[in-house]
């Protein structure tokens, strides 16, 4: 799919950016653990010395915290003078303790998350302190509190270097969260375009995350939240809990699962549970953040399997949204949060972006779930088109149905009318001939002969209703002599001049279609001699092989104003018009003549003619 390959050419742009712009010089160092230290020791001068009289572990590069240990002293090993001394990832609170040549007494500095910005030993993002030229090297320790499981490292930097790295890793940060707040000013603006709440949802999520990305590169205590550094480490969770919550309702939206069966949409409700239960709770019962980032991890993940777990069961049933989302999920989630725990708890740096993971993570799965909703809305569009073309489709099956059962009811009508009320009438009429001869002496003659007009006039009315009603004559004598006989009526019957032009091959014509068109002029021819006024009227209908077309054009007053609402452009008849041409698939026009009068041009391709049989069905 395209917009997969757009996004992994951002992510590849991203890591091509971070690289250079991170390589930067830096000297690891090794921790020596003091065992058995207790933790009211704390600051002064007998920390340190009694520090001496502990045991320490081996040597190590790495030192790792679980949730809820206690904190831990560290001596730190052929630490070099001066330049800045860093701890990786951002942790709570490092306490560092000092000592120049010259001096016996002991340096204290401070720095964390939780340390308020003007007692931070230097003002940075970073775990940073900075160390005078004269410090003794074998005298440098360090107490770590840390509620969070975490992989702690340590290096050195030449102050210069320090500086340059903080300022390029600052950039690029920047870019990064530049970038995500493009694609979620993008997604608020397309849920107000399409009026989509799943964009909103998006835009959220996004945001949550965009938060614990703040959090864990400590940009976020220095430049977004710097006055409520003692509750860093609960907006982080509360920043979990509503990726989790807003998680779950994009999902929910994106595979339109509001309203499906439970069985389908409760997986997806557990994670936010938990996490808004959880986070109630640890309020309530006023619980320190490490035992509830725990909590919210937990959540969290519950909600990605739960998640995952649906989308998986959905595109395997061939849910288009489904398989849409997998993407996202295969490629950005599930091993963005991977490089991001094995970096944090771990320690571990497999592309060596230093810290990074989270953000590229972050912008990686905004550009993919971003991608994804735009993918929907063209499944939208396509479903919504393919749905307005079935609706016409099933509307031309429909009119042509109803007009071939009113065609059908009219044929029966016609035939109970001729043949049984037609015969009584017929009889009735002969019985009073037969008793008006019996009783002409009486002097009644007359009134009998004024009945026996009226009955036949009766029965002559009757029999040109049945004609109309269903034009018989179309199965004996075929569709053209039909129409002249039409035609030919409203001759007689009108001072207006016809005149006619027929060419049709009849046995190209389905029967219906042939009333659909013979009912088509009649109508014509009606409108005609009611409304038009016209002395002269021609007729002509011309047939070949791509279509039959029908113009009746008359010398009359012309087309009605659009306010006439009485005119017979608006009536049933044209109405009646309407829908015989379209389920003959055909088109039709009402203009006005060069005449002055009416053109009424009716235009049926050949595949309509002989198409009517399955609309009978």
């Amino acid at each position: 799919m395209a917009w997969f390959g757009t996004s992994l050419l951002v992510v590849i742009m991203a890591i091509g950016i971070l690289l250079p712009a991170l390589a930067m010089a830096e000297q690891s160092l090794e921790f020596r653990i003091i065992e058995d230290m207790q933790n009211e020791v704390a600051t002064g001068n007998a920390c340190c010395s009694a520090i001496a009289e502990y045991k320490t572990s081996k040597p190590g590069s790495k030192l790792r915290f679980g949730y809820g240990e206690p904190a831990k002293w560290v001596k730190l090993e052929n630490v070099p003078g001066g330049g800045i001394l860093r701890f990786n990832p951002v942790l709570d609170t490092i306490t560092l303790y000092t000592r120049s040549g010259a001096d016996d007494g002991w340096d204290a500095a401070i720095t964390g998350d939780l340390v308020a910005s003007d007692d931070k030993a230097l003002l940075s993002p970073f775990m940073a302190f900075p160390l005078p030229v004269d410090v003794d090297v074998n005298a440098i320790y360090a107490r770590i509190e840390q509620g969070a499981a975490v992989s702690v490292t340590a290096d050195h930097w030449s102050t210069a270097e320090f500086h340059l790295m903080q300022e390029r890793d600052r950039t690029v940060r920047m870019f990064l969260i530049g970038f995500v707040c493009s694609i979620i000013l993008y997604n608020l603006v397309m849920s107000f375009l399409v009026a989509d709440l799943t964009f909103a949802a998006n835009a959220l999520t996004i945001v949550s995350m965009g938060v614990c990305a703040l959090y864990l590169s400590g940009y976020g205590v220095i430049h977004v939240w710097p006055s409520w550094f003692a509750a860093t480490n609960w907006i982080f969770c509360a920043a979990i809990a509503s990726a989790v919550c807003f998680g779950a309702i994009f999902t929910s939206l994106f595979l339109k699962l509001w309203g499906s069966s439970l069985q389908t949409f409760w997986p997806l409700v557990i994670g936010p549970a938990m996490a808004i239960l959880c986070f109630a709770t640890a309020l309530f019962l006023n619980l320190g953040p490490g035992k509830l980032e725990l909590a919210m991890l937990a959540s969290a993940m519950t909600f990605l399997i739960c998640m995952s777990f649906i989308v998986a069961r959905l595109a395997i049933r061939g849910n288009a949204e489904a398989r849409i989302l997998m993407f996202p999920l295969l490629f950005a989630v599930v091993p963005g949060l991977i490089m991001v725990a094995l970096d944090k708890i771990s320690g571990i740096d497999p592309f060596g972006l230093r810290g990074n993971y989270m953000e590229v993570t972050l912008a990686t799965e905004a550009v993919m779930f971003s991608l994804a909703l735009a993918s929907r809305i063209r499944i939208a569009e396509m479903a919504a088109s393919q749905a307005a073309v079935q609706l016409m489709e099933a509307r031309d099956r429909n009119a042509a149905t109803v007009l071939a059962a009113q065609d059908n009811e009219r044929k029966r009508l016609a035939t109970e009318i001729h043949d049984n009320i037609g015969q009584e009438l017929l009889v009735m009429v002969g019985r009073v001939k037969q008793f008006a001869a019996l009783r002409r002496k009486s002097g009644a003659s007359d009134l009998f002969a004024e009945l026996v007009t009226g009955l036949s006039s009766v029965l002559h009315e009757m029999r040109r209703i049945s004609r109309e009603m269903h034009p018989s004559s179309i199965e004996h004598l075929g569709l053209a002599a039909t129409i002249s006989g039409i035609v030919e009526q409203f001759q007689k019957a009108t001072a207006t001049n016809f005149t006619t032009n027929l060419s049709v091959h009849e046995d190209r014509i389905d029967p219906q279609a042939q009333i659909h068109i013979v009912r088509i002029v009649q109508e014509c021819l009606s409108n005609v001699t009611r409304h038009s006024g016209a002395s002269d009227c021609e007729v002509d209908i011309s047939h070949d092989d791509r279509s039959l077309r029908i113009v009746v054009e008359d010398n009359g007053v012309g087309l009605p104003s659009a306010t006439d609402d009485t005119s017979p452009v608006s009536g049933l008849g044209m109405i009646s018009i309407e829908e015989r041409v379209r389920s003959m698939s055909g088109t039709w026009s009402v203009n006005t003549a060069a005449t002055g009068g009416t053109r009424i041009v009716v235009s049926i391709p050949a595949s309509g003619l002989a198409d009517m049989q399955g609309d009978k069905s």
